[in-house]
């Protein structure tokens, strides 16, 4: 018998994860909740499930084997609480949340009724809802919480071709500061070295291609070499001249960059613990000047 599954919230997440795993005869949609029409209308066209409710009703926790929770993180806990009024039997059922940056402490009404409580979250970025379940494919999934709430996370994590990753549960808040940095800070470095090519006069479609062979290069470089071998540029060199120029310019031209540079060059400088001291200390002595 396949295990029958009801989904709460319709994010990018949620929708994605749902289409990926409907693929597998060991699971079955037994229903998905959003309070959106929209999505409700898009959820009957993509996905093969039993209901579609605005809201969990009794009658369809009692059917399903699996909850998971794929709401906004704020409103885990209060999901949780509501699923732990209903008056139907949760001892033995498997309830999960997908929040990187939160526990299963979250869930913790419901293990007090007996149900079977995790997180699990795959380190993976999504663009859309109802993305291809390619995109889960190699991607390491971390999970936390009772074990057989977990040994449910590692045939999730099987069907849907990923890796999985147990975690402490003392150690998801840190966790998720090191997927926000590779993900949400990343992309406003682009950004602002984008910024930086449309001043130098580069029309906006060449960006793209510009800047995709260095960071492409400098990303493997990282993964193969390390964070020091990987380092190039004038911080690495300890080139003080240059970094002068750099903060010349932006003080003109993008004044909203400047506290960013100075702080990564910071720390970019406090990486590289040898070699050049005493330029790297006349670096520092420059990004302190007013």
């Amino acid at each position: 018998m396949p295990d029958k599954i009801c989904f709460i919230g319709a994010g990018r997440l949620g929708t994605t994860l749902a289409l990926a795993l409907q693929a597998d005869s060991e699971f079955e949609l037994s229903g998905y909740c959003t309070a959106s029409p929209q999505q409700q209308i898009r959820i009957r066209q993509k996905l093969s499930v039993g209901v579609v409710s605005p809201v969990p009703t009794e009658e369809l926790v009692r059917k399903s084997d699996v909850v998971f929770i794929t709401v906004q993180d704020e409103r885990i806990a209060q999901v949780a609480k509501q699923l732990a009024t209903m008056k139907v039997p949760l001892a033995g059922k498997i309830v999960l949340h997908c929040s990187g940056a939160l526990s299963s402490e979250e869930l913790t009404p419901l293990s007090a009724r007996g149900a079977r409580c995790a997180s699990l979250h795959p380190m993976q970025t999504f663009s859309s809802t109802f993305a291809a379940p390619s995109v889960f494919r190699k991607v390491f999934f971390s999970a936390e919480g009772e074990d057989a709430a977990l040994r449910f996370c590692r045939k999730i994590v099987k069907s849907v071709d990923g890796l999985f990753m147990k975690m402490e549960t003392a150690n998801r808040p840190v966790y998720h500061l090191g997927a926000t940095i590779t993900s949400n800070f990343l992309i406003a470095l682009l950004d602002m070295a984008a910024t930086a090519f449309r001043k130098a006069g580069i029309e906006e479609d060449k960006i793209p291609p510009v800047m995709q062979p260095m960071l492409n290069a400098a990303i493997s470089n990282f993964f193969e070499k390390g964070t020091t071998d990987a380092l190039t540029g004038p911080a690495r060199r300890g080139d003080a001249d240059i970094i002068k120029r750099h903060l010349a310019v932006m003080e003109t031209q993008t004044p909203r960059l400047l506290p960013v540079y100075k702080q990564m060059t910071r720390y970019l400088i406090d990486v590289l613990t040898t070699g050049k001291t005493k330029s790297r200390q006349h670096i520092l002595e420059i990004l302190d000047e007013d």
